[in-house]
């Protein structure tokens, strides 16, 4: 996995990481997530440093595809704070940044809206909350 990830260029990185979130999908690899944190630190420190962004790009669209599923979205959003904690991608401010955080609050958004409007919400819903 690190010889592919490190031989991927910025316009074939996309390519190598849509199997991968296939495969997380189908055999239900995002829960727990250890082994997808796993998978994504090895991804991350493999790949050139000017393109982890587009990594967090996917995720994120990831995350929003997956509006039903509650572990599924846990399971992405801890992959995530696992790259943003540690250090492998470059949180300075810039516009990709601010982009994420903006997408990572929708996201938690139209989570609170959604268990507001359940009378029990799901102890996973809160979880992703937290």
């Amino acid at each position: 996995l690190r010889k592919l990830i490190g031989r991927a260029s910025f316009t074939n990185v996309r390519q190598v990481l849509k199997p991968i979130l296939q495969h997380m999908d189908i055999h239900k690899m995002w829960t727990p997530p250890d082994f997808a944190e796993h998978v994504f630190q090895i991804i991350v420190f493999s790949i050139a440093q000017n393109v982890n962004y587009i990594i967090i790009e996917m995720l994120m669209s990831h995350l929003g595809q997956k509006n039903q599923d509650t572990k599924v979205r846990c399971g992405i959003a801890t992959v995530l704070s696992g790259i943003f904690s540690s250090g492998a991608i470059d949180a300075s401010v810039g516009p990709s940044v601010l982009e994420t955080i903006n997408a990572l609050l929708t996201h938690l958004r139209s989570s609170v809206e959604s268990m507001s409007s359940r009378r029990e919400p799901e102890p996973d819903s809160r979880r992703y909350n937290e």
